[in-house]
């Protein structure tokens, strides 16, 4: 039976244009993968470097074979300088052949947990046909084409949204914060009124001259904490949040899950206001995890620093951690940065890669060095006192979540977790966990932070998929990169939020099941088929039908915040 669709799931539609030379074009539909609010298709397009892919084979055949094939055992440099020198002096242009050395790609993500698109089976013979009878010395570059003809394509991406769901993207008109720099929806922030949540890199940005009070150590390669807290203008504290569970090992320092914490959550399953037990039994397994986990490996670190290689190296290195990753470094023969391996290394815990899902598996030894890494290597002593950590106690229908907020607080003489702290732990519920506590301060009214727990999410989407901060719907807009790239690029792509009418139209569709939108396109995915675009006489992108050739293809994507049970 299909979940409820919880209340804070955010859709985003995403409309756009990849290339491709194709034939026998066909109407298809896969579902994405990837993260969570910015799931892909992966798809073969073409690009310049396609060109230059197909002169490379081209030059096998040729006389210079034989010198491509001593070079590809000699080293990528000396291959690439053989090469260059191959082909100057054949008279041929260097550039065009390079491709397999520098990487070039046509590679395509096609953005959404379920995308729509057009395209063909790409045969052999349609590149050769191209270069043979359409490329040429007076031909611009496809890279050019594709970029003269954006503002249309951008414009129809637009109008095929608005089209399939029958409702003006002209009415969305919500005011979206970026999401540049942050790992998760939570960490582009909001405002109550007396405090300000931001993400580190924002906070760094905006507060230069304070800087210094959240960056982390010199020699450590900890990622940052995960939210910055301003008041007045003043940096006041950090957060770190998971959506995690905390009943989950392995995981954001949790070594042990009590049986006691177990039957607690069960309690507040069955009635959401019996909190006081979860709240003694979250204090006691952390007071547990600073005595018999985190301050030994503190501990057992700086005894192997050994400051100065004294005898009393602990007492030496007092509080300050750089000391220790200096120490670690000196050792491990003096480098510029500290990995958690060099700090497992130091003490005799392996740090062994694993797979995905795989965090239960982890030692408690290597959870409590990951966790004193990345809490020590992040540590400020401007914001040690007001430092939490928030975890995902469990999740209701609604998508509300129950939080436990955990006061972590280190000595500034020894570098040890203070136990002290540790009873002021607060269980809250909301949307996320800082808007949760805020609720709870009566800063934030809960109906409100529904729709900003959504806005976050709209702009966490819009600025994965597209690598642009928006500030209004409907601008987020990546356009085509033809040159040498990476694995994949993203074509051009438009990404509009699903909210208020648009948003219950989804909702209809979706049902509670991966989104599902095909009969809206049409018979054979008609509303596709009207939009595709070919290389015309002109050698313009022009609305063509009927010849395979080489196509701007259009595709629809519905890209989901949280995952939908089936």
């Amino acid at each position: 039976m299909a979940s409820k669709i919880p209340e804070d799931v955010a859709y985003t539609i995403t409309t756009g244009y990849y290339p491709e030379i194709a034939s026998k074009v066909k109407y298809r539909n896969k579902k994405g993968k990837g993260g969570t609010g910015k799931k892909f298709i992966k798809k073969r397009g073409f690009s310049d470097t396609s060109i230059s892919k197909e002169r490379a084979e081209l030059l096998k055949k040729s006389p210079l074979s034989g010198i491509m094939d001593g070079v590809q055992g000699s080293g990528i440099m000396s291959g690439m300088n053989l090469l260059k020198k191959a082909i100057i002096k054949s008279g041929d242009n260097a550039g065009q052949t390079y491709y397999k050395f520098t990487g070039g790609s046509d590679q395509y993500k096609l953005y959404g947990d379920q995308v729509w698109y057009m395209h063909g089976v790409r045969k052999a013979d349609d590149i050769n046909n191209y270069l043979k009878y359409t490329y040429g010395d007076k031909h611009p570059r496809f890279g050019q084409i594709y970029s003269r003809a954006e503002p249309k394509l951008i414009a129809e991406a637009k109008a095929l949204a608005e089209e399939v769901f029958d409702v003006s993207v002209r009415e969305i008109e919500k005011e979206l914060k970026g999401a540049e720099g942050t790992d998760a929806a939570e960490e582009i922030g909001f405002s109550d009124g007396e405090f300000t949540y931001m993400s580190h890199a924002e906070a760094m940005q905006k507060y230069p001259e304070q800087a210094g009070s959240i960056k982390k150590q010199s020699m450590s390669r900890a990622n940052p904490r995960d939210m910055v807290v301003v008041k007045n203008g003043q940096i006041v504290g950090t957060r770190d949040v998971t959506e995690m569970p905390i009943d989950k090992a392995g995981q954001h320092g949790i070594t042990n899950v009590p049986q006691e914490l177990k039957d607690a959550i069960k309690e507040v399953k069955g009635d959401g206001r019996r909190t006081a037990a979860l709240r003694q039994a979250v204090i006691k397994m952390f007071t547990s995890a600073i005595t018999k986990d985190y301050n030994p490996v503190i501990t057992k670190l700086k005894d192997f620093a050994g400051f100065y290689r004294s005898s009393k190296a602990s007492k030496q290195m007092g509080g300050d951690w750089s000391k220790v990753l200096k120490g670690v470094s000196d050792k491990g023969q003096g480098t510029n940065s500290v990995t958690t391996s060099m700090l497992g290394n130091a003490i005799g815990i392996e740090v062994a890669k694993l797979g995905l899902g795989e965090a239960h598996k982890k030692t408690t030894d290597r959870t409590s060095l990951e966790y004193v890494a990345h809490m020590l290597g992040t540590l400020n002593l401007n914001t040690n006192e007001n430092f939490k950590q928030s975890h995902l106690v469990f999740e209701h229908e609604n998508g509300q979540g129950v939080y436990a907020n955990v006061p972590m607080v280190t000595d500034p003489d020894t570098l040890l977790f203070r136990t002290g702290p540790v009873a002021d732990t607060s269980i809250t519920s909301g949307f996320n966990a800082t808007m949760a506590m805020s609720t709870k301060a009566g800063h934030l009214n809960r109906n409100r932070t529904r729709e900003m727990a959504k806005n976050q999410k709209h702009a966490y989407s819009m600025t994965k998929v597209t690598g642009v901060t928006s500030s209004k719907s409907g601008q987020a807009v990546a356009t085509a990169n033809m040159g040498v790239a990476k694995a994949a690029r993203p074509a051009t792509v438009v990404t509009i939020p699903a909210v208020d009418k648009l948003e219950k139209t989804l909702i209809k569709d979706i049902e509670g099941k991966i989104p599902d939108i095909s009969h809206r396109l049409g018979s054979k995915g008609s509303k596709l088929q009207q939009r595709m675009h070919g290389l015309g006489k002109k050698r313009s992108l022009q609305k063509e039908s009927g010849n395979a050739q080489f196509w701007a293809l259009p595709y629809i994507g519905v890209l989901g915040s949280d995952y939908i049970k089936k």
